[in-house]
């Protein structure tokens, strides 16, 4: 319930910005496009809150870890990624540390049968981000021109132009929170039916303000993450938001009493050692690159220097 309110305040938010600062709100994009990242979205959410009735917290946080490897896959499928050896090398490692960390923290589950389907729940919610993480990228950069045809086929027509972190948020979020309303159903409906019935006045305006209060936090992560998905790839925004990761499982022993197991932190420090490996061949590239670009007149030359 708090992803569809949070994305109802994302929405006004972002009308009220872009009204105040852009004069063209519409005619960016085909929403198609907005529609496909909404439908991601809400089924990533709903799949990750199956994945954390079933598993406990340290260990569906790890399984977050898999999220490079679908970003990439999807990427090298709509063709905006060239793998290349390092990078192959680096997905390997954080592979390789995932399927460390997640046998050894099945030892921490009450039943096989859960570890079962929270794995492949967060999986399959691993794959739908990957995409969504990749299809956001092609949406506000503009660049449907990349990829195959028969993706452009059920995604509508070409993007005629880029859009702005505040633009995707103005469009996505409607979609984001009509799609996820079945998961909130079948995951909260009872207890949210039962918790109205007995809600008094007073609750439901703490409820409602606390739920206000979350929304702007989400509007303001959203911008954050379309600003760097912006500036960088998805690729780099996945990767790096795994090192955060870290607090979640250090929050979840300290609240929750989860245990860490040797084998768990030794996969998860492999995991991060990959973003870091990853980390340091991103910036010696970019490094090169620049010292390898001679420097242009702007009179003589229209392009933009990476």
């Amino acid at each position: 319930m708090i992803t569809i309110t949070s994305n109802i305040v994302c929405y006004f938010i972002a009308c009220d910005y872009t009204a105040k600062t852009e004069s063209n709100v519409q005619g960016y994009g085909n929403n198609r496009y907005a529609l496909v990242i909404g439908i991601l979205s809400a089924g990533e959410i709903g799949l990750k809150g199956l994945a954390l009735k079933e598993l406990t917290v340290t260990l569906s946080t790890m399984m977050k870890g898999a999220a490079p490897l679908f970003v990439l896959g999807w990427g090298v499928i709509l063709r905006i990624y060239q793998p290349s050896c390092r990078l192959m090398s680096v997905v390997i490692l954080v592979a390789a540390g995932l399927l460390m960390a997640v046998s050894g923290q099945r030892s921490q589950q009450t039943s096989s049968d859960s570890l079962f389907y929270g794995v492949v729940a967060a999986f399959v919610a691993g794959g739908i981000s990957g995409l969504r993480w990749v299809v956001t990228q092609i949406f506000i950069k503009g660049e449907s021109t990349l990829v195959p045809k028969w993706f452009t086929s059920i995604v509508g027509s070409e993007l005629q132009k880029e859009v702005s972190p505040v633009q995707a948020i103005l469009h996505t979020a409607p979609y984001t929170a009509f799609a996820v309303l079945p998961f909130c159903i079948i995951l909260e409906g009872e207890s949210l039916q039962k918790w109205l019935h007995n809600a008094r006045a007073s609750e439901l305006l703490i409820v409602l303000a606390v739920a206000v209060i979350i929304g702007c936090c989400v509007f303001c992560y959203l911008w954050v993450g379309f600003e760097l998905l912006k500036r960088t790839s998805s690729l780099t925004v996945s990767i790096g938001t795994v090192t955060r990761e870290a607090m979640t499982i250090v929050s979840s022993i300290i609240v929750f009493g989860d245990h860490l197991t040797m084998f768990g932190f030794i996969g998860f420090s492999l995991i991060q050692i990959g973003i870091l490996i990853y980390s340091l061949e991103k910036k010696q590239a970019k490094d090169v690159s620049r010292e390898s670009i001679p420097l242009i007149d702007s009179e003589d030359h229209c392009g933009v220097l990476p």
